[in-house]
């Protein structure tokens, strides 16, 4: 299992508290979405890293552009360009509560 769609999904990774890194991306493919995966510190596993679904109500493959950024408080805010049912394109955010090692 790797990112489907990758090399030309545009993907964002920030370092994270636990010495781990947060990947983002948008899923491009039913069911449209932002999916993130939390890989350890050498990123090693990259294509067995379990996704983290962001939602999956992405109205087209019209999404993306994802952009993570840590939190004072551990959190991590996922900010990203989105679009349901295919309508009215925006900017959306998720905040994750991740768990630290």
């Amino acid at each position: 299992m790797g990112i489907y769609g990758f090399p030309r999904v545009p993907i964002a990774c920030i370092a994270i508290k636990g010495y781990r890194v947060l990947l983002a991306y948008g899923f491009r493919h039913k069911p449209f979405g932002i999916r993130p995966r939390i890989l350890n510190s050498e990123c090693t596993n990259f294509g067995t890293a379990p996704e983290i679904v962001l939602g999956d109500d992405g109205g087209s493959s019209d999404i993306d552009y994802t952009w993570p950024i840590q939190l004072g408080d551990g959190r991590v805010m996922v900010v990203y360009y989105f679009n349901l049912e295919n309508g009215t394109r925006h900017i959306a955010g998720t905040i994750l509560a991740v768990q630290h090692k």
